[in-house]
């Protein structure tokens, strides 16, 4: 299959703080006010609104040393929703993906669009294209989003960066095809908050006197590629409006999946672990087989609480090789629950838990496991698969974890403290949003 092509226009859509604004789709009554979203076990914050990011909250702050301003300012604390976040995010690139032969997505809130179809077209008919776009993904999803629009990728970072800072442009900066309308964009623009130049190579290019993307747009070729690889040529080409790095409508397949959780409060028993265990190892499983891979390598690790240090200190890791490559929950929770019982030691008071899948083969016709309890006719092997299917199928319509393993548990007091979470608006039938 050849690679794809770079398209001749390529437009970034970025949701606008997008954790907040999701919380306020549903709470439109705090649109506009300072809101605060707090991580795992509602310890840090991970997410600001507009409005809290003026009063001076800052990114990854604890929680204990902003409560003087959320006390006297009203602040809107939330704790993290990610099932709904992902929903929102899904609902926002379909809207998208009805303005282009080919979406890139690139995170949970930014995607690429291949806008090649109008780029023959005027600027002016360009931002109408644009807004209409946009204004669509508001009026459907109740997401806020800016758009750049540029002939590169890095060009459309950087003009979307622009859109946000400018409120003049409405939320959309198409840039001009002249050379002057691209320059005075990147004299504008730090070379650190370049996409693809990180803190490293901005100290380095700063150094040698190149402190703006222009800088590094005119700087020496060969110098670039010298010092900053290819990568850094990449960049340089694209900020010169040269496309080199195209899309690609096909998420990479990771080479690692690991969900791990901090748990609520201490853990100290074999039980309580094992429900912990047999959870994640069932999402991390789910993870393996959305991105269609299968797994020969688990590895479970647990750890106590670092900052804890009056306390017994404990951490460990064990490897299981699979006896066959796989992504069944059921194979898999063995697994776990044997690298569990390998490194679990009574008397410590454990504070985070994680499953890591990898090695990863692509999911086709594979040579199964011929000796061992845990063989499985090709019959059997295809009803297996069937069940994996019909699970992840009713989990996707009904809620994450409407069917899970029994070896997770029922109460599972360990969870992590979730004391400000918003309702799963869109993927629960039990917290749909009612009106009166």
């Amino acid at each position: 299959m050849n690679a794809p092509t770079a398209p001749g226009l390529v437009a970034l859509a970025d949701c606008d703080n997008f954790y907040a604004s999701c919380e306020t789709v549903f709470r439109p009554d705090w649109r506009g006010k300072p809101l605060i979203v707090l991580g795992n076990n509602d310890g840090n914050i991970i997410a600001r609104s507009a409005a809290a990011k003026s009063l001076g909250i800052p990114m990854g702050a604890p929680l204990h040393q902003v409560r003087a301003i959320i006390r006297e300012r009203g602040v809107i604390v939330c704790s993290a929703n990610f099932a709904f976040y992902g929903d929102m995010s899904r609902r926002v690139m379909e809207v998208l993906e009805r303005y282009t032969p080919q979406l890139d997505i690139y995170s949970i809130d930014e995607a690429f669009l291949d806008l090649s179809p109008v780029a023959t077209l005027p600027p002016i008919q360009r931002r109408a294209f644009a807004v209409e776009a946009r204004a669509t993904v508001a009026r459907w999803t109740g997401i806020p989003l800016t758009m750049g629009v540029a002939p590169t990728k890095t060009l459309a970072k950087a003009a979307a960066e622009r859109s946000k800072r400018d409120p003049a442009l409405g939320g959309v900066c198409v840039l001009g095809e002249t050379a002057s309308a691209r320059d005075d964009l990147l004299r504008a623009l730090p070379v650190g908050e370049v996409w693809g130049i990180g803190p490293r190579r901005a100290a380095l290019l700063t150094r040698h006197g190149i402190t703006t993307a222009y800088d590094l747009a005119q700087a020496d070729t060969r110098w670039v590629r010298r010092h900053l690889s290819v990568t850094g040529a990449r960049v340089q080409l694209e900020l010169r409006g040269i496309a080199c790095l195209p899309l690609d409508a096909t998420p990479e397949r990771r080479k690692q999946l690991c969900v791990s959780r901090s748990f609520g409060r201490p853990v100290t028993t074999l039980d309580e672990l094992s429900e912990a265990a047999a959870l994640f190892t069932a999402h991390v499983a789910e993870r393996c087989r959305a991105q269609r891979t299968i797994a020969t390598r688990l590895t479970l690790f647990l750890t106590t609480n670092p900052f804890r240090e009056w306390e017994p200190q404990h951490s460990a890791s064990a490897t299981i090789p699979l006896p066959s490559a796989t992504a069944d929950t059921l194979a898999l929770l063995r697994a776990a629950a044997s690298a569990l019982r390998r490194i679990y030691r009574p008397g410590y008071s454990y504070h985070k838990l994680g499953v890591i899948l990898g090695s990863f083969t692509p999911d086709t016709p594979r040579q199964g496991e011929l000796f061992g309890d845990g063989a499985l006719t090709p019959a059997a092997e295809e009803q297996r698969e069937a069940l994996m299917r019909t699970l992840d199928a009713i989990n996707a319509r009904f809620g994450r974890d409407m069917i899970r393993p029994l070896s997770a548990g029922v109460a599972q007091p360990w969870r992590m403290r979730q004391a400000r979470r918003s309702p799963h608006y869109t993927t629960r039938w039990d917290e749909l949003p009612e009106t009166r």
